[in-house]
């Protein structure tokens, strides 16, 4: 029988899109922020041959408390690897 043991790091800043809820809105440097974080992790992913396939902000996890820590992007459920550019165009 194999097993897996998934690690990972603990994030107690919450989700983005529950700051966002909390917050009513959020400026447009911390906007800027958090989609300049999210573009170099999707970078890296897809640098590896790996397409996430659920972006959002339910998603996207804070490291700390404070609403300028860095985020974690989360949830790789639905992530695949790809050969070539071709899969990228096939549906869920």
């Amino acid at each position: 029988m194999k097993k897996l043991y998934l690690v990972f790091e603990y994030c107690a800043g919450g989700e983005v899109y529950d700051a966002v809820v909390q917050q009513g809105n959020m400026s447009e440097k911390q906007a800027a922020a958090i989609f300049y974080q999210l573009f170099l992790a999707l970078n890296y992913l897809h640098g590896k041959k790996i397409c996430h396939r659920d972006i959002k902000a339910d998603n996207c996890l804070f490291l700390l408390g404070d609403p300028s820590s860095p985020i974690k992007l989360i949830d790789f459920g639905l992530a695949i690897e790809y050969a070539d550019t071709s899969i990228l165009l096939s549906s869920l």
